[in-house]
């Protein structure tokens, strides 16, 4: 019986990662995340550097030896131990994880929600008697009204 999650050494990507390219603004990010797992991060392009290292499947000292002989940064162990500890807990380094139990309705079971009130019917009311609100004619109207006001 499993009774503890734990990831390779050395640190590995596990098989059923999915990679996609995203724009943060001017920015490229790398949206990287497990199926299996559910979780999904975005990694910078240091972070994705990283990343694609770990395909190499080395130890963590020489993964900060190959990033400085790359890219000419140093990468201090205790950063990179907090990014693997970041993938790992999202479930994207290969190991052992334990299957965590998932609510019928897919909700995790800490998540509790109540329904207190149910605003549908009164905009159902109010969307008709309003709809004029949202012409074009209303809006040229009260344009001139707004921005030339004496």
């Amino acid at each position: 019986m499993k009774t503890a999650d734990y990831c390779d050494y050395p640190p590995k990507i596990t098989a059923d990662v999915e990679v996609s390219e995203q724009r943060d603004g001017e920015r490229l990010v790398h949206v990287v995340g497990s199926p299996a797992a559910g979780r999904y991060i975005l990694l910078r392009a240091t972070e994705y550097q990283v990343f694609l290292l770990l395909r190499k499947s080395l130890s963590p000292g020489a993964l900060c030896d190959e990033f400085k002989r790359q890219s000419g940064a140093r990468l201090p162990l205790a950063t990179l131990t907090r990014f693997l500890a970041r993938l790992d807990e999202a479930g994207i380094l290969a190991g052992e994880r334990l299957l965590r139990p998932v609510a019928r309705d897919g909700q995790p079971d800490h998540y509790v929600r109540f329904k207190l009130f149910n605003p549908d019917p009164i905009f159902g009311r109010l969307v008709p008697r309003l709809r004029w609100v949202w012409t074009p004619g209303f809006v040229i109207c009260t344009f001139p009204l707004c921005c030339f006001r004496c």
